[in-house]
């Protein structure tokens, strides 16, 4: 293995809430319409939605701590309640009925891209498997999470993306790690949290995906060739920017024909392990549920130790993580720096599962 670089790891976080206005529902992509779909507060982040009309999501500028991950999460909610008088956001998995599919997908400010991947994956779904079981889809409008972009920084501060080739073994071993603990550490934070997950969150990709787009268990993969086969194996890259993009236009078509390759950001956000290698340039760690901001902040906290952890063993050691013994030592190693946040040995797939469904 070539010599580490010195390395910094930087964090960035997505949480995600549900908005209320006088014990209801608030329609939050109404009110974000005139604005793009974002609102931006310089310095801090911004503040949009996702699949659900009243599903708000905050996302951080970089950080390089837990206390900054809670400070620009605490300035995001306060400036979304400032702007809209009245409202209220509230934290956890949630799990209630957020409307049939054709009722999320005719909402007038449903994002284009959204709408062309829920019928790219009924086409699939409804070919591959002859059922319309992929309608399920439709509980992703009520689940909010929280997820934490891992990235890296050379000693003169300049972020290293996960396709530097300097750096790329580093991103590849935390996706090892944060993929196969993935739901140990979301258990963790819900014990941290005092919020229930609900057992439904982590395993709904199974109930509307075909096989090879959903998320692994137990182990992940080891080197590039591995990622790389990962990414083939996907299939068509289920949706493309439409013709109308390039005049400014963001429309978006189903794609079913172009196969996936790796390094295509768009077939990148359609890979649902429980952390990818994101488009940004980071690796993306999908497991929290959703935390209110002193919660999010202590997990980014506890994921950079992670981190730190991995980055340092695989100096001393030289590893790049060449198969299950190495892991296994790798594990041993983060359960004596951050304790019970890590399991001490590498999870199987049955215990993954028991994890991801609270069992």
């Amino acid at each position: 293995m070539k010599r580490i670089p010195e390395v910094s790891v930087t964090v960035g976080v997505e949480v995600e809430g549900l908005v209320y206005k006088k014990g209801e529902r608030y329609d939050l992509k109404r009110y974000l319409a005139p604005y793009g779909g974002v609102i931006e507060v310089p310095g801090f982040g911004r503040i949009t939605t996702d699949l659900g009309k009243s599903q708000v999501e905050y996302i951080t500028e970089v950080c390089r701590s837990g206390d900054e991950v809670v400070h620009r999460l605490n300035t995001l909610e306060r400036t979304l309640c400032d702007s809209v008088s009245g409202v209220r956001v509230e934290y956890g998995p949630f799990f209630e009925r957020a409307g049939s599919v054709e009722e999320l997908l005719t909402h007038p400010w449903q994002h284009p891209r959204a709408i062309a991947q829920v019928r790219a994956l009924q086409s699939e779904w409804e070919r591959v498997l002859h059922t319309s079981d992929w309608r399920v889809v439709s509980e992703l409008a009520c689940l909010c999470s929280t997820h934490v972009h891992l990235g890296l920084t050379n000693t003169h501060g300049v972020f290293l993306k996960h396709t530097d080739p300097a750096v790329r073994p580093l991103y590849l071993a935390l996706g090892n790690v944060l993929t196969n603990c993935g739901p140990y550490l979301a258990r963790r934070l819900a014990e941290r949290s005092g919020i229930a997950d609900h057992p439904g969150r982590q395993t709904v990709w199974f109930r509307f995906t075909t096989k090879n787009r959903r998320p692994r268990k137990g182990t992940w993969l080891y080197g590039d060739a591995a990622y790389a086969r990962r990414i083939r194996s996907m299939g068509p890259r289920l949706v493309r920017r439409g013709c109308d993009s390039v005049c400014g236009v963001d429309t978006w078509e189903v794609d079913l024909e172009t196969p996936s390759r790796e390094g295509d950001p768009i077939v990148l956000k359609t890979c649902w392990d429980q952390a990818r290698l994101s488009p940004l340039g980071t690796v993306e760690s999908r497991s929290g549920q959703s935390v209110p901001p002193e919660h999010a902040g202590w997990y980014a906290e506890k994921l950079l130790e992670v981190s730190r952890g991995t980055i340092e063993w695989l100096r001393k050691s030289g590893s790049v993580l060449n198969g299950e013994s190495d892991v296994e030592r790798l594990f041993r190693s983060l359960h004596g720096i951050v304790g019970d946040l890590v399991p001490p040995a590498p999870l199987t797939e049955e215990e993954w599962w028991e994890c991801a469904n609270l069992r």
